[in-house]
């Protein structure tokens, strides 16, 4: 039987399968560009692209209901302060670890 940190890894990993180039916000990205956190939103239906940490935030929350509002907007913010650094392997395992919270 599976784990659930498995389940949610794995879920993390068709994420990353599905939209594997995130880029950096430019001020006027493309509506095909996607940051870690808009990868996440779009995978499930959300309206991603480049979220704010407010509408991260809430996507989070409804991805993930164990997720307070609290920890949710910290973990956005770690995921937009990684991605827009270019540092997307850390966004990525941000984005892991509040889907596994």
């Amino acid at each position: 039987m599976e784990t659930a940190t498995r389940t949610w890894w794995t879920k993390t990993a068709r994420i990353k399968e599905k939209y594997p180039h995130p880029r950096v916000s430019s001020g006027g990205p493309s509506k095909l560009d996607y940051c870690v956190g808009g990868a996440m939103m779009r995978y499930y239906g959300l309206n991603g692209g480049f979220p704010d940490a407010p509408k991260l935030r809430d996507g989070l929350v409804k991805v993930n209901p164990h997720l307070s509002s609290d920890h949710a907007l910290a973990f956005a913010k770690e995921i937009i302060v990684a991605n827009d650094s270019g540092k997307f392997c850390e966004a990525w395992d941000a984005l892991e670890r509040a889907l596994t919270f």
